[in-house]
């Protein structure tokens, strides 16, 4: 991730992003006003990084400072998997180049009950090493039965991109990147040859790219068979979704060049 128009840091909008994500998990893990020892945490020590650091961010962006320097909830979850019904989460910083609350590594687990299958976890894994305006981003979503789990396994889990991630592809001002990949919720449509060689042919061979391509291709009338824009906000951050418009004969004519080459 890097700042595009925006003049700020990156790390403090990433942690603003975690910490609104961490406290609604935490408010629908505890639903009727209860509040876990895991929310209190954040909430009691939340604070505004413009307030203290303006010349790094220009606007309000507020995180916890329990998160940001390091915290772990229960006290002796040092990461990893969890028992029991109540989420963990621990997080550590280390200054490196950075400075004063803009450490240059930051890294982060969450552990959390499926709410729809008492004997499943899901485990979130953060790495983050910032250099100012821009971050290099790790995230890694794993899920997981108890080990005291006995009966038939319950039905895999399909694959979705976690809010906290579409927040941040999506943020005003910042772009994010996979390989040569720039990531967005958005399709694209390639109806003429200029936009062919430019978003798919290119892409396609290209040896930096590190992000899957799924095509999807129209009948001959340029109707797609399926919501192009749904697959992509659904995928966005694990692949590119592309609307190839065959109903162009000289797109169709390229196809058939591009795989015999």
């Amino acid at each position: 991730m890097y700042a595009k128009e925006s003049p700020d840091d990156v790390l403090p909008h990433i942690l603003r992003v975690m910490y609104d994500w961490l406290c609604e998990k935490e408010r629908k893990l505890h639903p009727g006003g209860e509040t876990s020892e895991l929310l209190r945490r954040l909430e009691d020590t939340v604070f505004d990084f413009h307030e203290n650091w303006p010349s790094h961010v220009s606007g309000e962006c507020r995180t916890s400072r329990s998160l940001l320097e390091g915290m772990s909830c229960p006290n002796v979850y040092d990461g990893g998997i969890g028992t029991g019904e109540d989420a963990k989460l621990c997080s550590r910083s280390m200054m490196g180049d950075g400075e004063e609350s803009f450490p240059q590594y930051w890294a982060m687990d969450y552990d959390e009950p499926d709410g729809n299958v008492p004997a499943r976890r899901w485990h979130t894994s953060v790495g983050i090493v910032s250099h100012g305006k821009s971050c290099i981003v790790n995230v890694r979503i794993t899920n997981y039965l108890l080990p005291s789990y006995v009966g038939t396994p319950p039905s895999t889990p399909t694959s979705s991109t976690p809010n906290f991630v579409r927040e941040l592809i999506m943020l005003k001002g910042f772009r994010a990147t996979i390989g040569s990949t720039v990531l967005s919720k958005r399709y694209t449509r390639v109806g003429n040859l200029q936009r062919y060689k430019d978003a798919f042919r290119s892409p396609l061979i290209d040896p930096a790219r590190e992000l899957p391509l799924i095509v999807v291709a129209t009948d001959y009338s340029g109707k797609a068979p399926t919501d192009a824009y749904d697959l992509a906000y659904k995928t966005i951050g694990m692949a590119k979704v592309l609307l190839l418009d065959i109903k162009e004969y000289k797109i169709r004519d390229y196809l058939r060049q591009t795989f015999v080459e």
